[in-house]
């Protein structure tokens, strides 16, 4: 089988496989799960109202999910994960690295989406770096032009998850942490501002993609 066929019949292979997921709504403070084959559709029908389990509480925001390669190993997992209480959902989706963001975890990723809304409203990474004040701020006079940091215009709270998360991040994948020595130096700040900025990268894709967060592997 060539190349071309064998990522063509991996991405058919994962796109049949079914997915157990769970959502967070902000308002009612409560968690969901469920399970289907076609999680980009289940979770527009759960945010259109048309689950009777999931009318209320809008916006229902996808923190968790993982692939299952058959509908009973997924319907499995869907009941045991039902069963848990609350700290013990939190605990499991801690250990279990297809969480959607690990590095930022369930709660932070539902308080940031709740800020936001919806992040595939931003087209690129540029504009959702300037809405929360990651994106530095620019001085240029003639042919001098220097950095001067974060931009005053920003959401401070939704920045502040996400610095607080970049600390976090940089202990848990081996990348970001290289990423973070490498420009360090003698400014700490100055770097996990740019770890910030390529953990949003991540999240972004991740929302705008649908695919499961990867922690980073060096080659």
């Amino acid at each position: 089988m060539k190349g071309a066929q064998r990522i063509e019949h991996r991405q058919y292979f994962i796109s049949m496989m079914y997915r157990v997921y769970i959502l967070y709504s902000p308002s009612l403070d409560r968690f969901y799960v469920g399970q289907t084959n076609d999680l980009k559709n289940r979770i527009e029908e759960h945010n259109n109202g048309e689950s009777s389990y999931t009318s209320g509480g809008t916006p229902w925001i996808l923190i968790w999910s993982a692939r299952k390669a058959s509908f009973r190993a997924a319907e499995s997992l869907e009941e045991k994960l039902k069963n848990l209480s609350r700290s013990r959902k939190i605990k499991f989706m801690y250990k279990n690295k297809e969480l959607i963001a690990l590095e930022i975890g369930p709660i932070t990723a539902a308080n940031i989406f709740a800020e936001i809304g919806d992040l595939r409203r931003f087209r690129s990474l540029k504009k959702l770096a300037g809405y929360i004040g990651i994106s530095p701020g620019m001085y240029c006079s003639g042919d001098n032009e220097r950095t001067l940091g974060p931009t005053p215009r920003s959401n401070r709270t939704i920045r502040s998850l996400i610095i607080e998360a970049s600390w976090v991040a940089i202990r848990l994948d081996p990348v970001l942490q290289q990423y973070f020595r490498k420009h360090a130096g003698k400014d700490s700040k100055a770097a996990i501002f740019k770890v910030a900025r390529k953990l949003l990268s991540r999240i972004h894709a991740v929302i705008r993609t649908g695919l499961s967060y990867e922690i980073g592997i060096i080659q």
